[in-house]
Parts: structure tokens; sequence; C-alpha cells
């Protein structure tokens, strides 16, 4: 298993959807963007992330950070660029909100919310279209109701039910990559 395969399973089992629908809702959650660029002296280096990534290449970047194995050994991560002891941990959590199809990365000093960008430009192009057609209003419709963004606060996407919130911490992420990407003990 790559570090790239931990994140797609963790960002699988977050979306919290049924065995029938977790490969689509997968598909969606993973494309998320965020209109936000991490600091520059942040946990990720910006030259790690471009700005136009996705949820999935930051959370396997946070995984691939958690599998090095000296860093492993020394019970020690870069937190905002210190060696910082992980037992005063966590320092970060990776969000799904389930219910609005949204994603966040929380830190100490720092946070960002990742959304269907992709999904609102779209909707952009459309509205700026001339004539409008029928096939064109259509997919608007689809496209604002199939998530929403940061402007609805704690609203939901349609048809998604109550809120729903499940989260990965970097405590958790630490562990999950000690067991599946440490070949260094066993």
């Amino acid at each position: 298993m790559t570090v790239r395969d931990g994140a797609r399973l963790s960002l699988a089992l977050l979306t919290g959807e049924p065995p029938s629908r977790v490969v689509e809702e997968f598909e969606f959650i993973r494309m998320l963007q965020t209109k936000d660029v991490f600091p520059i002296d942040g946990l990720i280096a910006r030259v790690d992330l471009h700005d136009d990534h996705i949820l999935e290449d930051v959370l396997t970047k946070l995984f691939e950070l958690h599998s090095d194995h000296e860093r492993i050994q020394s019970g020690r991560t870069l937190i905002q660029g210190f060696s910082t002891p992980t037992y005063y941990g966590p320092y970060f959590s990776v969000s799904i909100d389930s219910s609005r199809r949204t994603g966040a990365i929380q830190l100490p000093i720092f946070s960002t919310e990742y959304l269907d960008l992709a999904g609102a430009a779209e909707i952009e192009e459309l509205y700026s279209m001339r004539p409008r057609t029928l096939e064109g209003l259509e997919r608007i419709k689809e496209l604002e109701t199939r998530s929403v963004s940061s402007d609805s606060g704690s609203s939901v996407a349609a048809g998604r039910g109550m809120r729903v919130l499940r989260t990965i911490t970097q405590t958790e992420i630490l562990i999950i990559s000690q067991r599946l990407f440490d070949q260094g003990d066993e």
C-alpha cells in the first residue's frame, strides 16, 4: 500500500457512505479544492502543494510526512517549521462534512475549507452563456444542489440530511502510517 492509497482509503471512509455509494462520493470529495493557500512556513511546504491542489493531494502529503521512518522513530513531526514532540498533539485534523460535501483542515493557527471549486467555476461559466439552453439550466440546477459554498454556514446540500462531520487527527494519521508504511520494525 502506498501513502496515496492510505490517503484515499481514509477519504473514502470519512465520507461515511454505504458501499454502494462510497466510490462515487469518494471521487467527488477527493477533488475538492481550497481558495486559501497554505502559509509558506506551514505544516506542508508551498513547493509540495501547488495552488490548485485537491484534498487528496494534501492528505497524501500528510501521510507521507508521517510515514518518514526517521521522524517516527524520533517521535517528532514538523509543525510550523519546528521539530515538535507528537505527544503534545494532535496539531491538525482533516474533516469531511458529508452533509455539506466539503472538507476542512484545521491547524492551531490556520484552517482552510475545501469546496467544489470546479463546480462553482462551471456554474459561473454556464450563467454567462447566451442564449441559455434547457440542458444548461438543468446542469446549473444539478451543480447547485450537489454541494454548498462556504457562504452557506451550517446549511446542508440538497437531499443530504442532517449535518454529519467526520474527522481524522494527526495522531490517527501517525498510527495508520506506522502500521501501514513503516517497514523498519517488522
